[in-house]
C-alpha cells in the first residue's frame, strides 16, 4: 500500500500534524516560500518535527531573481532541511511575466543548483504534465530531480512527462478532508509516494522501526 500524506500552507492555517498522521499521512509537505516566507512555514516546520517526515517547497515566482528566491528558501531551510528532498514548486505561468521556455528552464535550474548546492540535498521539482510539455525540456539531466507530478484524475490514464519516466510523488487531490487531517482549511492537498511506508522511510533514510528522533526526543513514525 502506498504512503500517503498533505500538502499545507498558509491557507490550511496552523496544522495539527498528529491528528494528520492519526488519519494516515505518512509525510507532509510545507510551503516555506514564494518571494517572502509563508507566514504559517516557521511554525508548520517546527510542529511537524518528529511526528512525520518533512519538506519544504518554494513557489518559484517569475517576477524576483531566482538567486534570491533560491537563498531566500534556503535561509529558511538553515540547520533543518528535512528529511524529504526540498522542492521547487514549478505552476506559475510565464508568459504575463513575458518569460519564454528556455528562460524558464534557465532559471529553474539555476534556482535547483543553488538549493542543492546550499542544502547538499538533490531537491525535487513539482511541475504538472501539461506544464513541463509547453515550458519545460526533454534533457534527461532534469531527471537527475525526482519528479512530484500533480495529476487529478485515475491511475490508469497518469502520465509522467519526459524525460521523467515516473513520479516520486504523486499529488491525487486537492479537496481531501482537511479537518480529518489537522488543517484549519475545509480541504487539503494529498499525494502519494510511490512506495510502501517502509519505502517511504527508507527514502527519508529514517529507521524503519520505532526509533527516538535525536533532536526533539519524539518517536519517528
Amino acid at each position: 500500500m502506498r504512503a500517503q500524506g498533505i500538502d499545507v500552507s498558509v491557507w490550511d492555517g496552523i496544522v495539527d500534524f498528529a491528528k494528520a498522521k492519526a488519519a494516515g499521512a505518512s509525510f507532509a509537505f510545507i510551503k516555506a516560500s514564494q518571494q517572502v516566507a509563508d507566514a504559517k512555514f516557521t511554525i508548520n516546520w517546527k510542529n511537524s518535527k518528529g511526528i512525520l517526515p518533512r519538506g519544504a517547497y518554494h513557489y518559484l515566482d517569475w517576477r524576483m531573481s531566482e538567486i534570491l528566491q533560491a537563498n531566500l528558501f534556503c535561509s529558511l531551510l538553515a540547520g533543518d532541511p528535512g528529511e524529504l528532498p526540498p522542492v521547487l514548486d514549478l505552476e506559475m505561468n510565464p508568459a504575463p511575466s513575458g518569460v519564454m521556455p528556455n528562460i524558464v528552464q534557465s532559471r529553474a535550474m539555476n534556482f535547483l543548483a543553488a538549493v542543492e548546492k546550499a542544502t547538499g540535498k538533490i531537491p525535487m521539482v513539482y511541475t504538472g504534465y501539461y506544464y513541463w510539455v509547453q515550458w519545460g525540456s526533454q534533457s534527461a539531466g532534469w531527471s537527475h530531480y525526482p519528479l512530484w507530478l500533480p495529476w487529478y484524475a485515475t491511475e490508469n490514464v497518469i502520465k509522467s512527462p519526459p524525460p521523467w519516466k515516473n513520479w516520486t510523488f504523486w499529488q491525487y487531490t486537492d479537496r481531501a478532508d482537511g479537518e480529518m487531517f489537522g488543517c484549519q482549511s475545509k480541504g487539503v492537498d494529498m499525494s502519494f509516494f510511490n512506495g510502501t511506508v517502509a519505502e517511504l522511510q527508507a527514502y527519508c533514510k529514517l529507521p524503519t522501526h520505532p526509533a527516538i528522533c535525536p533532536t526533539c526526543g519524539q518517536l519517528w513514525p
